[in-house]
């Protein structure tokens, strides 16, 4: 408020009053104004994490970027470097798509697997577990380790029991290991790597596939090049 506005408004009030006794009771009147305007709570503006552009800013992670709603940008209007703002991602729940057999439940883990009812939903539940003389996989578990049968979680599992430790030329292998060169009646740990050599003489054994069987076997699946024993169980699969 200008000098002149300010007398003209201490003219006005002062009638039927001295003009000290108007002063003073426009002052307090003008004060009290400003300070009603400064009591009053600012609009409020939201905090948005901005995101895109033509830097192609990135969000945190678990948030995503979409359109700006309060800029004029449209980038359904030709609009390809529009800035955006980074809203939470929505919750997915894989276990909404998946039915689980009773007494089992759905862990959200691996994408979604049933386990038994009170199992931990950890990450855990993932990772291939060692059976025998092969591996589970995802959603699986050991239930049978001298068979190397794999049943997926919650299952039901064989109760047979099977002979210990697998023939490898004139060596049987241990729990946690395979024949990787019967030749040399060399065992290694189930995922390990195995030496080429060949060691004795001309194997005496059946030919199966791109190996031999020991003696006492039979070629059940040529194309895996797996022997069993005369009565043993073949996996009936063929291999590339």
């Amino acid at each position: 408020m200008d000098a002149e506005r300010f007398d003209r408004l201490v003219r006005a009030a002062s009638r039927g009053m001295s003009r000290r006794r108007a002063v003073a009771a426009v002052g307090v009147a003008f004060g009290s104004l400003m300070l009603g305007r400064g009591t009053q709570p600012a609009a409020a503006t939201p905090a948005y994490i901005h995101c895109g552009g033509i830097a192609g800013t990135p969000c945190p992670s678990g948030y995503t970027c979409v359109d700006d709603p309060f800029d004029s940008c449209d980038p359904l209007s030709g609009g390809a470097d529009c800035g955006g703002v980074c809203v939470p991602e929505p919750d997915y729940n894989p276990c909404a798509a998946i039915l689980c057999l009773e007494g089992t439940t759905c862990c959200p883990n691996c994408g979604g697997i049933c386990v038994p009812a009170g199992t931990t939903c950890s990450e855990s539940l993932c990772a291939g577990e060692a059976c025998g003389s092969t591996f589970c996989g995802t959603g699986e578990y050991c239930c049978n380790p001298s068979c190397s049968i794999c049943a997926p979680i919650g299952g039901a599992c064989t109760a047979q029991v099977c002979d210990d430790g697998e023939p490898c030329g004139s060596t049987v292998c241990g729990a946690g290991e395979y024949c990787c060169n019967p030749s040399c009646s060399i065992c290694a740990p189930l995922g390990g790597g195995c030496t080429e050599q060949y060691c004795g003489n001309e194997p005496t054994g059946e030919v199966c596939g791109d190996t031999f069987c020991a003696l006492g076997e039979v070629c059940c699946n040529p194309s895996c090049g797996i022997c069993t024993p005369p009565d043993g169980v073949c996996i009936q699969i063929a291999c590339v």
